[in-house]
């Protein structure tokens, strides 16, 4: 019989199967069947071995426990079959004569059908069906130039956003195949762009990770503006949406290559960020690169500073 058939007619479906994400416990689940499979000397199929790559069983989880419409086949596409679109075939798939709506993004094409309200014809966003357009889901432009898969030259924050997008779509469509072009070869290898694609998203990353320590350390102040007092800056333990068991006191911190400080909330008690083991007793207080703001006692934790930002 057909390994997915066996597999589906073995499977309890639950009656809420969107409800589940449990990614890891799906593929336990198969792998346990592949076993049951193979105790009954059904031949070995390649799918066992392939179970343990986590994006197989996320596209074959999303099948399984997809819509009612792909559960049943309908005219979506069997999951271990990746299917490889140029992208004139791709730019078929619009809705436009009632046909199935795809979509691509960083070169990975997914069927948007069950949400055609905002892909198909007359959605909000019909631009992005039958097409990678994977710049314009962080740059905004939605014109005919801004309808793009080229993504060279995008800031650290865009390619994050980039990142947030793939996850989306990945955890909401149903996965079918790629788009050759920019990102991947006709037989689905990844193209030397798909790799330097990689290394702008590691480099984001890492900058991404830099910047949620340096906000750890120095997190933001709480800001508000009246037109009586001007600006009022001030710390709490939850200040910038950064928890911690200290308060600290507003100051201006310049970072290396700009000219504009931001306000930070500053330990200033026990040791430094940077010395943990100092016997220091000022906090953060003594780093180079914070300057009080004019006005505004040294220990205050709210500050009017007016225009001194």
């Amino acid at each position: 019989p057909n390994p997915t058939v066996f597999f589906l007619r073995y499977l309890q479906m639950p009656d809420n199967p969107l409800g589940i994400v449990d990614i890891d416990g799906a593929c336990t689940v198969m792998l346990a069947l592949l076993d049951r499979l193979a105790a009954t000397h059904l031949p070995p199929w390649e799918a066992r071995l392939k179970c343990l790559k986590h994006d197989w069983c996320k596209r074959t989880f999303s099948y399984i426990h997809g819509t009612p419409s792909e559960a049943a086949g309908g005219n979506s596409i069997d999951p271990l079959v990746e299917r490889i679109f140029t992208t004139e075939e791709l730019s078929k798939f619009t809705g436009e004569e009632g046909e199935e709506v795809y979509i691509a993004l960083l070169g990975k094409v997914f069927n948007v059908t069950r949400g055609a309200q905002h892909y198909g014809p007359g959605g909000g966003y019909h631009f992005f069906a039958g097409r990678d357009a994977s710049r314009a889901f962080v740059s905004g432009d939605f014109e005919n130039d801004g309808l793009t898969d080229d993504i060279e030259g995008l800031s650290p924050e865009d390619f994050l956003g980039l990142e947030d997008w793939s996850v989306f779509y990945e955890n909401s469509y149903q996965y079918i195949g790629k788009v050759a072009g920019r990102f991947y070869n006709n037989d689905g290898s990844p193209t030397e762009y798909w790799y330097k694609y990689q290394q702008w998203r590691e480099e984001a990353l890492k900058k991404r990770i830099l910047k949620d320590e340096e906000m750890a350390v120095f997190p933001p102040c709480n800001m508000e503006w009246k037109p009586d007092i001007g600006t009022r800056v001030w710390c709490t333990t939850s200040s910038g949406g950064i928890r911690r068991e200290w308060v600290g006191v507003p100051r201006k911190l310049f970072k290396t290559g700009s000219s504009t400080p931001r306000c930070a909330c500053i330990k200033d008690s026990g040791p430094p960020s940077s010395d943990p083991d100092s016997d220091s007793d000022i906090g953060d207080l003594g780093n180079p690169n914070l300057k009080e703001y004019k006005d505004c006692k040294p220990t205050a934790v709210s500050c009017n500073i007016g225009d001194d930002n």
